[in-house]
């Protein structure tokens, strides 16, 4: 393995490497969208860098040269390793080979943007010498622990609800009118309805009908027959309540209801949402395992070290975070033990969890 500058690297083959890398994103793009983009942040071959298995890029660093308030500045354009060469160290051999190169060129800052949630990358990051300058917040999803705390700035906000195949918004409404742990009312020239006997209190799927919806999966019909009815209804495959006012609350996904042994419904997001507010818990699963529930967790190991930890402490602050979870969950869906993870969990392109990987989890 060769680590280089990308300055005899043609477009051809950079363009090549760049899908490969991220062949297992949504979005793809052309080589005049790439050429774009790269020009807009003032790509230089020279001062990017690879990592050449055979003479092919298996991993890169893109950067932009320009200045920052007067300061010759790096800027980390796309960085990415083919699916086949992850967890090699390649990125960390790639920066360590790039970063005195850039020096000797007169470079005095290098600068990239990363997800907090990216773990991995934020410690290798560190590692490597990068400091965090600025943080921008963002939510997935709303939860106990942001609603409060927007509460607690008086910060007006709301929250929507939709999909791709529906235009995209299903629901929305406006916060002075929003309803706190709901996504909102049927937004105009929209039909959505929970199939339920009584979706006040019984949760059902959410089922939608409007201009907006999907024609249909491009040249997939039997995907499309699974998720529209003979009568246009989108099946959205989430699980909802819906009160006299419209108001939808969202419980979970079908295909992750779990049932207890006495019969009981079990959405594991919500029983997430509060694991993932307790210390030191970075990301969550929560699975059934011969009828008990277990909870994974994958620790946020950087900051429990920063404060002193050692991996028994962490075992134990998991432990004493199964007894205060259990004390806000009703009987049937107490947790029986937890598991720890080393790594975060594998995630799909759209960063959800890939909860099928872990049901058979042992330990």
């Amino acid at each position: 393995m060769e680590i280089n500058s990308l300055g005899k690297t043609n477009f051809d083959t950079l363009f090549k490497a760049f899908n490969q890398a991220f062949a297992d994103y949504e979005v793809q793009q052309s080589k005049a969208q790439l050429q774009t983009m790269l020009k807009r942040r003032g790509f230089d071959f020279a001062f990017s860098f690879g990592a050449f298995s055979q003479g092919e890029i298996v991993s890169f660093t893109c950067n932009g040269i320009g200045d920052f308030y007067g300061v010759k500045t790096a800027y980390d354009t796309g960085t990415g390793t083919l699916k086949e060469h992850r967890g090699k160290g390649l990125a960390t051999r790639i920066f360590e080979y790039a970063i005195p190169h850039l020096k000797a060129a007169g470079i005095r800052q290098y600068l990239l943007e990363v997800l907090q949630h990216n773990t991995g990358a934020v410690s290798v990051y560190r590692k490597l010498g990068f400091e965090v300058t600025r943080e921008f917040n963002y939510f997935v999803q709303e939860n106990s622990a942001v609603r409060n705390e927007l509460k607690m700035i008086d910060f007006p906000y709301t929250v929507g609800y939709g999909m791709t195949e529906c235009g995209p918004i299903i629901c929305y409404e406006d916060w002075r009118r929003f309803k706190p742990g709901s996504c909102g009312k049927a937004v105009p020239r929209m039909d959505v309805q929970v199939l339920s006997s009584d979706p006040e209190n019984i949760v059902g799927e959410i089922v939608c009908k409007g201009p907006n919806v999907m024609l249909g999966y491009y040249k997939n019909e039997e995907a499309t027959k699974e998720v529209i009815d003979k009568d246009g209804w989108l099946h959205t495959g989430d699980l909802a309540l819906k009160d006299a006012e419209g108001n939808i609350t969202i419980k979970g996904r079908s295909k992750n209801l779990l049932l207890s042994a006495s019969g009981q419904n079990i959405y594991p997001e919500e029983i997430e949402d509060k694991l993932n507010n307790l210390p030191y818990v970075a990301e969550s699963i929560i699975v059934q395992q011969n009828e008990k529930l277990v909870g994974l967790v994958y620790p946020d190991f950087d900051d429990a070290f920063a404060h002193g930890l050692k991996n028994e402490d962490i075992e134990r602050v998991m432990e004493e975070n199964r007894v205060a979870l259990n004390a806000m969950l009703p009987a049937y869906s107490q947790i029986s033990k937890m598991k720890i993870y080393p790594e975060e969990f594998e995630k799909t392109p759209k960063k959800s969890i890939k909860r099928y990987l872990y049901q058979e989890a042992k330990g």
